[in-house]
């Protein structure tokens, strides 16, 4: 969205649906976002920034409300992380010069969490904590793998 997004006076982040739920999103949907597609050509290939963007313009797509294609490799629609502070781990590791394999991503990722752990803070269990971010390892993979990087 080109424009902050504040929904029940919180930034929009994460809110599953709410484009299909809120009617305010969806007039500003339909008054700027659609109305900016139709001054791209029918032609451009649309890259959406994160997996709660990629349900927005794929709805709108599906709708007939926008033309153009968007970005898929094997099958799937590929999502580079949004730009947000909170993607920063994914961000990260899309650009590793190197891409780590998952077993040292993970590693790294867990010595580092507990590194920041407080003394009388208990730590998230080894084998969750290490599955959450070889999820996170696997989608950046694809990500690479869809522009090349890989």
């Amino acid at each position: 969205m080109k424009f902050p997004v504040f929904l029940n006076g919180k930034n929009y982040n994460k809110i599953p649906k709410a484009h299909k739920e809120d009617e305010d999103l969806k007039q500003m949907l339909y008054e700027h976002f659609v109305k900016d597609m139709e001054t791209l050509p029918h032609n451009a290939m649309l890259v959406p920034l994160g997996d709660t963007v990629i349900e927005v313009v794929k709805s709108l797509r599906e709708q007939g409300f926008i033309p153009q294609e968007i970005m898929k490799f094997e099958g799937r629609f590929v999502a580079p992380p949004h730009p947000s502070p909170e993607n920063k781990e994914s961000i990260n590791l899309l650009i590793e010069p190197v891409y780590p394999t998952e077993e040292a991503y993970t590693e790294r990722m867990y010595r580092k969490y507990l590194a920041r752990l407080k003394k009388d803070e208990k730590p998230q269990n080894e084998h969750t904590y290490k599955k959450a971010r070889a999820t996170r390892w696997k989608s950046m993979l694809f990500v690479r793998r869809a522009y090349g990087l890989q």
